[in-house]
């Protein structure tokens, strides 16, 4: 929740939020969250188009992540292995899978 600021920052933070918390689909920085030391792809979130514009707003949102919520990195999708990485995490992360969820969850009584 943003408390003060103005309007315009309000919508914006409420437009962030609502691009970190949405399924992946085709971002150009994904953040990743670890367990152990090891890349957990069920947390891993889209970069917002607003800090995703440039290397270093996407840096600085992947610290502040790394400080509050979990230990995370950020990778890069527009490589050949970020572009792997990214198909991890669109098969794995817990909003995707809660967009699958009713296909799954559906079923034919015939």
């Amino acid at each position: 929740m943003l408390i003060g600021g103005s309007r315009r920052e309000q919508v914006l933070f409420a437009g962030v939020m609502k691009e970190l918390l949405a399924p992946i689909n085709n971002p150009r920085y994904v953040i990743i969250g670890k367990e152990w030391g090891v890349r957990a792809y069920c947390v891993s979130f889209p970069c917002p188009s607003v800090f995703a514009r440039r290397q270093q707003d996407a840096e600085i949102l992947s610290r502040q992540l790394d400080r509050c919520l979990t230990h995370c990195t950020m990778v890069y999708a527009r490589t050949e292995e970020g572009r792997h990485t990214l198909l991890r995490c669109q098969t794995r992360s817990f909003p995707n899978r809660d967009e699958q969820l009713p296909h799954i969850l559906t079923t034919t009584s015939e």
